[in-house]
């Protein structure tokens, strides 16, 4: 899968790939990165985390994102 960039207010677009990896869960947090967080579920549930900043500032032509299996775990407001 591929998706374009415009990153920092540049008006320069660039294609990177996207590796997609589903797990079972996730820990608040995962690291350097960016956490997407189910704020509706009992506690902040991470559901989906993009690996590191080197795709944002160009020195990667690839982003790495994990994405929590879909389950009964997520809750139905994130889910609308």
């Amino acid at each position: 899968m591929e998706a374009a960039l415009r990153a920092g207010g540049h008006h320069v677009m660039r294609k990177l790939g996207i590796i997609w990896e589903e797990v079972d869960h996730f820990e608040t947090g995962c690291g350097h990165g960016i956490e997407l967080l189910d704020l509706h579920a009992d506690g902040i549930v991470v559901v989906a985390y993009v690996h590191g900043f080197e795709w944002y500032h160009g020195r990667s032509d690839s982003v790495r994102i994990s994405i929590r299996r879909p389950s009964e775990a997520y809750s139905a407001a994130w889910l609308s």
